[in-house]
């Protein structure tokens, strides 16, 4: 599901109170990184819109004790959170993310470009993926439709990697452990935060820290690749 200048207006300034509004497109807002950069505040109501580098490989089964130790050996300043998100399965059949992210937030994520001209370091192969992703406050009692959306419990352990002095950008590797109705996977993803000029620079940094350090046998190749998106439509065609 591709975005345009126009539909991001339209999504700002159409549904101003943060609610899903089922329709062709998806239209509801996304997820921020924790250093709440990239573009920044857009609304009063503390909506922001980021863009952003990624790639991500997803595994099936718990996660090995022997990946969450080599994690946490990584360099770096490191994050912990635990939380359930609600995904839009219609809105992932498009190739579109759009979730209730820990009841507190509506994020939206759509797909800008698929970055086929970049070699990645190492053992690595996938698709590098540039998205924008905007993200709104929800009211306390929002009501999350059980038969529209797929819950999603995630521990998840978050490595940034600064690429500016004052850090201001940068990217974020992320080691998640999934469960979602007795499916078990988990997930390696490094996604750049800060200027959007700057998320090239981000994400080499990103995938040299990741190359350059020690690891365990994982397939980080692309039989393994894929979004957020895809991997929750493909749940829903097994279901």
């Amino acid at each position: 599901y591709r975005v345009t200048s126009t539909m991001l207006i339209e999504h700002m300034f159409d549904c101003p109170d943060g609610r899903h509004f089922a329709g062709n497109a998806p239209r509801a807002p996304i997820y921020a990184p924790s250093m709440q950069s990239g573009l920044g505040q857009l609304r009063d109501d503390g909506t922001t819109l980021l863009v952003t580098r990624e790639i991500r490989w997803f595994h099936r089964g718990i996660l090995p004790v022997a990946i969450s130790d080599w994690f946490a050996a990584l360099d770096g300043d490191h994050y912990e959170e635990k939380r359930t998100d609600h995904y839009d399965v219609a809105a992932a059949n498009r190739g579109a993310g759009v979730k209730y992210r820990d009841a507190t937030h509506m994020d939206s994520k759509f797909l800008l470009s698929r970055r086929a001209d970049l070699d990645l370091p190492g053992p690595f192969v996938g698709s590098v993926d540039d998205w924008v992703k905007i993200s709104s406050p929800i009211a306390d009692e929002t009501d999350i439709a059980a038969s529209q959306f797929l819950a999603v419990d995630k521990e998840m352990g978050t490595i940034a990697v600064w690429l500016t002095s004052d850090r201001v950008a940068g990217c974020e590797i992320e080691l998640v452990s999934i469960q979602t109705g007795g499916t078990d996977a988990w997930s390696i993803c490094l996604e750049t935060f800060g200027p959007p000029e700057l998320r090239a620079d981000a994400f080499q940094l990103g995938m040299r820290a990741l190359a350059d350090a020690p690891r365990p046998a994982v397939d980080l190749t692309s039989e393994a690749n894929y979004g957020y998106p895809s991997w929750i439509a493909s749940l829903a065609l097994a279901g």
